[in-house]
C-alpha cells in the first residue's frame, strides 16, 4: 500500500508538472519533465565559470575551479549538486585561501563515472587521484552530505594529506533515506526517473532541504535541474541514491568516525530533514576533539543557504584561532 501511495505521489507530481512545471522563463513546459537532455555545450555555456577548469583524471574529463591564495581548501558538494553550490563561500573566502572546488564523479559536468561504480572506495580514490594530479601536498577539506562522507573518509585514509576538516551535514551514520530519495529508489518509479525527472521534483527536493524554502530561487532551481539533464545524469543519480540508500542500512557505515584524529568542525542545520540533527550526538560521542556548531533557521545545505555566516564561521576554525573557535563556534550543548 505505502509503494501504491508513493507511485500515485509520483504521478500527481508529473500531472502538476504540466501546470507549473514550465512556468519559468528558461524552461518550457515540455522541457519541465526533465525527459530531454541538454548538450554539453549548453552547460559549458550557462555554468562553465571564469575560473573553470577541464582536466583529465583517470581518463575521466573532470569540472574544478582553483581560485585565490593563501593555505588550500579543498570543497567537496552533496547529492546532486555541484560545485556552484560553493559560489558563495569562495566569494567570502578567496582572499586568505586557495579554494579548490570540484563536480565530483556522478554530477555537474563531470557527470557519470566511466566505470558506472559509485562506492565509498571508488569516490576516496578519484579524490586522491585529483589532488595528486594538481600536486597538492597538505590541504583542509570541506565535504557536505555526500562530499562530507567522502571527506571524513579521505581523511581516514590519508591523515597525512589533511589539515583539518570541515563536515556539514555529513553522511556518517545508518539513518533512512528521506522520503523524495526513498521516492526515486523504488524499481517502477526509479526506472521512470532514470529518464525523466521533472523540474516541479528538482523544487520540491530544493525546499526539502532548505530550512528556509523561500530562499529557493527559480535561478537556483534551474542549475539543479540543468545539471540533472547532463547526458547520463538521471542514471547517475538514480545509481547513486540505491548505493547510499543500502549503504545508510549498514551498522558498519560510520565505524570508522571514531578514528578521526584531525581538528574537526561539525555545521550542522537543525532543520535538516535529510541527515537528522540527532546524528550530533553520535559524532560527539565518536570524536572526542569535534568543535560542533548548530545553525536553527539552516537545513540540509548551510554553507548554500547562508554563505556569509557559514564562511565566517569556517574561516574562524581554519584560522587557528582556537580559542575564539571554542567560544564563538561552540554551540548549546542542549539543543
Amino acid at each position: 500500500m505505502k509503494k501504491k501511495s508513493l507511485l500515485l505521489f509520483f504521478l500527481t507530481l508529473l500531472s502538476t508538472s504540466w501546470c507549473i512545471g514550465g512556468s519559468h522563463a528558461r524552461c518550457s513546459m515540455i522541457d519541465s519533465f526533465g525527459i530531454f537532455e541538454v548538450s554539453m555545450d549548453y552547460l559549458f555555456s550557462n555554468y562553465f565559470l571564469d575560473a573553470s577548469i577541464m582536466r583529465k583524471i583517470d581518463g575521466k574529463m573532470v569540472h574544478y575551479c582553483d581560485e585565490g591564495d593563501g593555505p588550500v581548501l579543498l570543497l567537496l558538494h552533496g547529492f546532486t549538486a555541484s560545485l556552484h553550490t560553493w559560489n558563495g563561500w569562495v566569494k567570502a573566502l578567496e582572499g586568505k585561501y586557495r579554494i579548490i572546488r570540484l563536480d565530483i564523479i556522478g554530477f555537474g559536468i563531470t557527470g557519470p563515472s566511466k566505470t558506472k561504480t559509485y562506492s565509498r572506495d571508488d569516490w576516496v580514490r578519484f579524490v586522491h587521484n585529483f589532488v595528486n594530479k594538481l600536486g597538492l601536498d597538505t590541504f583542509s577539506i570541506a565535504g557536505n552530505s555526500l562530499g562530507g562522507y567522502i571527506a571524513w573518509n579521505y581523511a581516514n585514509d590519508y591523515p597525512q594529506k589533511v589539515n583539518k576538516l570541515i563536515l556539514l551535514d555529513p553522511v556518517g551514520y545508518p539513518q533512512d533515506a528521506p522520503l523524495l530519495l526513498n521516492l526515486a529508489c523504488f524499481p517502477v518509479v526509479g526506472e521512470i526517473a532514470k529518464v525523466m525527472i521533472p523540474r516541479i521534483m528538482v523544487k520540491l527536493c530544493l525546499n526539502d532541504v532548505y530550512g528556509d524554502k523561500s530562499r529557493v530561487t527559480e535561478n537556483l532551481v534551474d542549475i539543479y535541474f540543468d545539471m540533472a539533464r547532463r547526458p547520463g545524469a538521471k542514471k547517475a543519480y538514480i545509481d547513486i541514491f540505491r548505493k547510499m540508500k543500502s549503504a545508510g542500512k549498514r551498522p558498519d557505515i560510520g565505524g570508522d568516525i571514531i578514528n578521526l584524529k584531525k581538528p574537526t568542525f561539525l555545521m550542522w542545520g537543525v532543520k535538516d530533514r535529510w541527515v537528522p540533527v540527532s546524528l550530533v550526538k553520535r559524532w560527539r560521542k565518536d570524536v572526542q576533539h569535534v568543535i560542533v556548531k548548530l545553525y536553527p533557521e539552516l537545513g540540509h545545505i548551510p554553507m548554500e543557504e547562508n554563505p556569509c555566516l557559514t564562511a565566517k564561521d569556517a574561516d574562524i576554525f581554519l584560522s587557528n584561532q582556537f580559542i575564539k573557535a571554542k567560544k564563538l563556534l561552540q554551540d548549546d550543548m542542549t539543543q
